[in-house]
């Protein structure tokens, strides 16, 4: 048995139109999603894991094998009060992986006290994270 094609119809653009949205609905719910998911995850580095030496000294070093990520840029917002000192944003170590810490605007625990900002420093085999304090 022979089957006939049903007749071409004219080309409509408005239906073309249509089925070229239907067909690109996908793809941009796709990206957008997709956006969404690695902007709420930006925060944190993920760094392949390392084995780790974790070294607490008075709850003030940290000693690991990886380096951290270079520092992020950050927008210094208009300063609350004349009291508020800006604490600039950086990388600790936190279960495993780099973390960004975002600056923030503090207010000091006593009137002349200076924030010593963290740092890492290469020591032996790893880097150790000096954490950030007021002097």
């Amino acid at each position: 048995m022979h089957r006939t094609r049903p007749p071409r119809t004219p080309h409509d653009p408005s239906r073309a139109r249509r089925l070229c949205v239907q067909r690109a609905r996908p793809l941009v719910l796709t990206v957008v999603l997709g956006t969404f998911l690695l902007s709420s995850t930006a925060c944190t580095a993920r760094i392949a894991p390392a084995r780790t030496a974790v070294v607490h000294r008075g709850d003030t070093t940290v000693v690991v094998r990886t380096a951290p990520p270079p520092p992020r840029r950050e927008v210094v917002v208009v300063r609350p009060t004349s009291r508020h000192v800006w604490v600039a944003g950086h990388w600790t170590w936190r279960r495993g992986n780099w973390s960004w810490v975002r600056g923030t605007w503090t207010v000091p625990p006593r009137g002349k006290a200076v924030w010593v900002a963290p740092r890492t420093e290469r020591r032996g085999g790893g880097w150790v994270l000096v954490r950030g304090h007021w002097r």
